[in-house]
């Protein structure tokens, strides 16, 4: 017998479990069991609705960074659950580094903002709008206005 069939005889097992577990009121342990079946879709589902973010983030580690719709999907539940560091995990894991730089930009985390925009170019304007916008609105007006004249000979 190949090793393959037995593969999926145990992913068979594992979902027959997952299924029963949900059935009776078991969902923790039927994300578990989604887990070690690799259907990280149907884990990440139950787990993201029910705010489970130990497991999100066990998930998260498990998933290969081109699985970019599993790992958005995570990156949303984390930032409904207000956990931006977690997020920000996952847009780093994915190469998002524009979602990752938002993340830092809403919780004017400034010097990573900033870290970012030199390691990335591409948002250095995006990083020094974001700022400029954000002193304004902070009745730092003049401090601003030196920060776009500052950013006019980058």
């Amino acid at each position: 017998i190949g090793g393959s069939g037995g593969d999926s005889d145990k992913t068979n097992i594992l979902l027959k479990q997952a299924e029963w577990a949900t059935r009776n009121g078991e969902t923790k342990s039927a994300v578990e069991l989604y887990i070690n079946a690799k259907q990280f879709n149907k884990a990440i589902e139950i787990a993201g609705k029910n705010n489970w973010s130990e497991l999100l983030l066990e998930i998260v580690r498990k998933l290969d960074k081109a699985d970019r719709e599993s790992l958005s999907k995570c990156g949303d539940y984390f930032r409904k659950m207000q956990m931006p560091n977690f997020a920000a995990e996952v847009y780093e894991k994915m190469g998002n580094i524009k979602e990752l730089i938002e993340i830092r930009i809403e919780r004017q985390e400034w010097d990573e903002v900033f870290a970012l925009a030199k390691k990335y170019p591409d948002l250095n304007s995006l990083a020094h709008y974001k700022y400029g916008q954000w002193l304004a609105e902070n009745d730092r007006f003049e401090d601003a206005q030196k920060g776009k004249f500052q950013f006019a000979f980058f």
